[in-house]
């Protein structure tokens, strides 16, 4: 949802404004709010990053803007500027109202400088009842004008789209209806619209153009974001306007994501102690480009992934889905419960980490004959132990079971 006001016709540093937003379903959850405004001036370019938000000050970000030639034609050498900046005021956003500005500044009405061209509020949000939507919001400054005829910008894409829906927003500075037509809007590399306007809000704050030099241009593109599509370029070419583009907001279904899983298998469950075990792991739901790496770990602990582990071996370079190992061969000396776990870290995005399997390594089993003979280790149930006792042979009884006793 973007809300935009235009601010080309004030003239007084006490000034307030309001930006509305409607249309948020009941029941919506606000998950992020962003105010974007730009002011064209001389160079060097004032400082215009603080203002009042809803009762709370705030302080913008600095996007661009502010080298001698960034301004959108206001200036007879080419040489002004047009300092643009975002701040984050998801604190203050509860959903749909009118959001009190004021900006404090000294400025002039339009084409004087410096006057401001406007702001614009875009607030993300969920609704249960809704589709399943990604949206990304990029920001920055371009701008076109008599040094630089056009500007474009590319947006990665993760999870790739559906092809089912998409739409893009742009938020332009500067945007003026009484020329022939801003410019060329451009999407993927497709002129979509020719000659076209950027038409800003009605307002009263500016007398001179009841179109307020601030816009939000909604355009459906889901023709041109088929399925699998993983980057987005968008932009202006110059046409009769000088335009300054500070954001652009991209909304599409996604493809059906797959969660990654990690699990592992040892190469014994049980062993004696100063017995060996080597793991195996298990990587699903990535894709075949999938990078990354994969350890493995053991812990006393039942917690996976514990702080306490040791590490086995080095890690594993990961190339996609498949298995993993085996794991360099760990020996176990004392008896007890053992928890194994592997963890995958890709390159990009969190680390996921297996569940914990257990090993149980168990006392070595010896058996010891009777008081005062030679010790002798009986190999096998039934096996019959024999000691020489000077030259008489005697047979000790089969041995009928035994018990072993696990900590």
């Amino acid at each position: 949802m973007v809300g935009v006001i235009g601010l080309a016709g004030v003239d007084s540093s006490s000034a307030s404004v309001s930006i509305s937003i409607s249309g948020i379903p009941s029941g919506s959850t606000v998950l992020g709010a962003f105010l974007y405004w730009d002011v064209v001036d001389n160079y060097p370019a004032g400082n215009y990053a603080s203002l009042t938000f809803a009762s709370h000050s705030i302080t913008g970000t600095l996007l661009g803007g502010t080298a001698s030639g960034d301004d959108p034609c206001y200036t007879e050498e080419d040489d002004g500027t047009a300092p643009t900046y975002v701040a984050g005021v998801t604190s203050y956003v509860t959903g749909n109202g009118a959001y009190a500005i004021s900006e404090g500044w000294t400025l002039v009405p339009n084409p004087d400088l410096p006057f401001a061209d406007g702001l614009g509020l875009v607030v993300v949000y969920s609704n249960p009842t809704l589709p399943s939507t990604v949206i990304d919001l990029a920001d920055g400054f371009g701008v076109t004008n008599n040094v630089f005829y056009s500007e474009t910008s590319t947006l990665s894409l993760s999870p790739a789209a559906s092809g089912t829906f998409a739409q893009t927003t742009y938020l332009i500075g500067d945007a003026q209806n009484f020329y022939s037509g801003d410019a060329n809007i451009q999407f993927q590399g497709t002129t979509v619209l020719s000659n076209s306007y950027y038409d800003g809000p009605s307002s009263s704050n500016n007398p001179e153009d009841p179109y307020a030099f601030f816009s939000a241009y909604t355009l459906d593109v889901t023709s041109l974001v088929p399925s699998g599509t993983t980057s987005v370029s968008f932009g202006n070419t110059i046409n009769d306007d000088c335009l300054v583009h500070m954001a652009q907001v991209f909304q599409y279904a996604p493809t059906t994501v797959t969660s990654p899983t990690l699990t592992t298998s040892l190469s014994d469950s049980t062993i004696q102690a100063g017995g060996s075990v080597t793991d195996t792991a298990t990587l699903s739901g990535v894709g075949t480009s999938a990078v990354g790496a994969i350890t493995f770990y053991y812990s006393t602990s039942d917690v996976c992934p514990s702080s306490t582990a040791t590490v086995v071996g080095s890690p594993f370079s990961v190339s996609g889905p498949g298995k993993y190992g085996p794991s360099a061969s760990q020996t176990f000396s004392s008896p007890g419960t053992y928890y194994w776990y592997a963890t995958y870290d890709p390159t990009s995005g969190p680390a996921i980490t297996s569940p914990c399997e257990p090993l149980t390594v168990t006392t070595k089993i010896i058996s010891s004959p009777e008081f005062g003979a030679p010790a002798m280790l009986v190999a096998a149930l039934g096996l019959l132990g024999v000691a020489l006792l000077g030259r008489k042979l005697r047979a000790f009884p089969r041995i009928q079971a035994y018990k072993v006793n696990r900590v």
